[in-house]
C-alpha cells in the first residue's frame, strides 16, 4: 500500500513539474532561496537611483551575486530540461516493449513463428537495449543533481516506513 502512494506521488512530482522551469531552487533551499534572489533584484532596481558611492558598490556587489545565482539556475534548467526529457524517453520506450510483448503473444498464439522470433529477438532487444542506456545516463545526472525520479527504490521506501 505504501509503495503504491509511493509511486502515486513520485508520479505526481514529475507531472508538477511539467510547470515552467522559473521556480528552480537557486541556492538548494527552496522558496527562501527565490524570495532572496527577488529580494536582491529588488534592492538592484532601487540601488539604481542612488548616486552615492556607497550604493553603487553595493549595486556592483549584488549584481554579481546576481550574475552568480543567475548561472547556476541557468544551468539547473538546462540539467532539469534534460533529465524531464529523458524520463519521458523511458516511459515512452516502457510503453513499446509492453506494446511488443502483447504482439508477440498475439502472434504465438496464432501460430507466427518467424514473426515471434522477429519480435523477441531484434525489436524488442533493441528496445530493451536502449531503454537500459537510457536508465544509465538517466541515473548518472540524477545522482548529481539529485532531481526527479521515476522509480520507487530502497531510500524512498526507508523514508515512508520511517515516518
Amino acid at each position: 500500500m505504501r509503495v503504491l502512494l509511493l509511486q502515486q506521488r513520485l508520479a505526481f512530482n514529475f507531472q508538477l513539474h511539467d510547470a515552467p522551469l522559473d521556480f528552480i531552487d537557486l541556492h538548494g533551499q527552496g522558496i527562501e532561496s527565490a524570495c532572496a534572489f527577488m529580494q536582491l533584484e529588488i534592492e538592484r532596481q532601487s540601488l539604481l537611483k542612488e548616486k552615492t558611492r556607497n550604493s553603487k558598490e553595493r549595486r556592483s556587489q549584488i549584481e554579481k551575486e546576481l550574475a552568480v545565482a543567475q548561472g547556476r539556475f541557468e544551468r539547473q534548467k538546462g540539467a532539469l530540461a534534460g533529465e524531464k526529457e529523458a524520463i519521458s524517453k523511458i516511459r515512452k520506450l516502457k510503453e513499446q516493449i509492453d506494446q511488443l510483448k502483447s504482439e508477440e503473444l498475439k502472434y504465438e498464439r496464432a501460430g507466427e513463428l518467424a514473426k515471434v522470433a522477429e519480435i523477441r529477438y531484434g525489436k524488442m532487444a533493441a528496445a530493451e537495449r536502449e531503454l537500459n542506456r537510457q536508465r544509465n545516463g538517466s541515473l548518472r545526472c540524477r545522482r548529481a543533481l539529485r532531481c526527479w525520479k521515476e522509480e520507487v527504490d530502497e531510500e524512498d521506501i526507508a523514508k515512508l516506513v520511517s515516518k
